[in-house]
């Protein structure tokens, strides 16, 4: 599976886009993509689910759109989210996000040629493929991609590539 982060939200297995039907499963995909093999407290995904106004019971709610994730995931050949009681984690290898090998791109290696590190620089930049959609789902997430990649893009912006 492929997850894309850098531009719109897509997820892609078998060279087929996988769709995820409802906006609150692709919130908690993206965060969860954002922070990979890191634990997520329900809270924080609930405060990103809901801004405004909470359903009557949001624990409820996230546990079933975790569940029908999980489910579709599966289905596809994807990662597993686990739950340890206390927070959710997207067990994954970053290679299979843009923004996971945009990360491992960047970083300079021992003794490279600075025309090498210029070519790896400009594939890591490559990946990006737009900026993030303005869709409810993005806006949604936003504030955990700023908090993630978004210094990270300014930076880049602002750096000169041979």
């Amino acid at each position: 599976m492929d997850f894309r982060l850098l531009g719109p939200l897509e997820i892609w297995a078998a060279d087929q886009p996988v769709r995820l039907i409802r906006k609150q499963e692709r919130v908690v995909l993206a965060i969860l993509l954002l922070r990979p093999n890191e634990p997520v407290s329900p809270t924080e995904l609930i405060d990103h689910l809901w801004q405004d106004e909470q359903p009557t019971n949001p624990r409820g709610a996230l546990q079933s759109y975790v569940s029908r994730l999980r489910q579709q995931l599966a289905a596809a050949g994807g990662p597993t989210i686990e739950h340890d009681g206390h927070s959710y984690t997207l067990q994954i290898d970053r290679a299979q996000t843009d923004l996971g090998r945009f990360l491992e791109l960047r970083m300079p290696l021992a003794g490279e040629d600075p025309k090498d590190r210029a070519a790896r620089l400009r594939t890591a930049l490559a990946l990006w493929r737009g900026p993030r959609s303005t869709d409810s789902v993005s806006r949604t997430w936003s504030p955990v991609w700023k908090s993630s990649a978004g210094p990270l893009s300014k930076k880049l912006s602002q750096q000169n590539l041979p």
